[in-house]
């Protein structure tokens, strides 16, 4: 995996990654089971190769306390990628916050919804350069931007030491593949179909890196590669009805 993101909501706080310069770090080994590497990147190819798609997220994910209790919170995603420069999604919070994501080739928006506010930024005209804007300059959370990017083969594999076959398991009544990695930042595990297309079931992402080691758990549902939707669906129109608030930049 490419980064250690979380998946939230535009965050003027320090984004940073954990460890020294990699010059002062001697080299990993690498060790990545041939059936676990060729099921990852078969996955991985099966987003990358197209133009196009919807897919449903059921999450799941850890914050932690500063008594070092972790807390658990779910979210629910409905996420529409258009390539090279279209993202839209609606999410609902068990705190009751739902949002919306517009992403058009120009603007990143995010919207909330129940209180009319919204922040927006200026980002390049492609998903890969414009997430990279949103995460590393404005603290956008995003653990599954490996998912939207144009290249899913190298954004999963990059960074990997370590990848392990682990078994077969059922989720939601379809039999899968249950596949881990070590990357330097985080774990993860993912579950992919047996039958059929390659499709991604499942992932579980652990941020052993920090405090407390919390998780991000999603079940992937509703796979469409041949979406229905209008370029205008990307677009964000609602600011005749919501304020915008300021979108800081986190320091460096």
């Amino acid at each position: 995996m490419t980064a250690d993101h979380s998946f939230g909501i535009f965050a003027a706080t320090l984004f940073c990654c954990l460890g020294g310069p990699a010059s002062a770090q001697e080299e990993p080994s690498v060790f990545i089971d041939p059936d676990a590497g060729q099921l990852l990147m078969s996955a991985a190819r099966q987003i990358k190769n197209v133009d196009a798609y919807s897919v449903r997220v059921d999450a799941t994910f850890d914050t932690v306390l500063h008594s070092g209790a972790k807390v658990e919170h779910t979210r629910e995603s409905d996420v529409i990628v258009r390539r090279p420069d279209g993202i839209f999604a609606d999410q609902w919070d068990d705190t009751g916050v739902y949002r919306q994501i517009f992403y058009d080739g120009k603007k990143f928006t995010l919207l909330d919804v129940y209180k009319g506010v919204y922040g927006q930024i200026d980002v390049p005209p492609s998903i890969d350069a414009a997430l990279d804007v949103a995460i590393d300059e404005f603290g956008l959370d995003a653990p599954l931007a490996d998912f939207l990017t144009s290249d899913t083969e190298k954004s999963f594999r990059t960074g990997v030491t370590l990848g392990v076959y682990v078994g077969t398991s059922v989720i939601n009544e379809i039999p899968v593949h249950h596949l881990y990695f070590s990357h330097q930042l985080v774990d993860f595990q993912v579950w992919i179909d047996m039958e059929g297309a390659p499709l991604f079931r499942k992932i579980v992402i652990t941020y052993k890196n920090r405090p407390g080691s919390p998780q991000y758990r999603a079940v992937f549902s509703d796979w469409d590669f041949s979406p229905q939707f209008d370029n205008s669906d990307f677009i964000f129109d609602g600011a005749s009805s919501a304020q915008q608030i300021e979108v800081l930049k986190v320091k460096k």
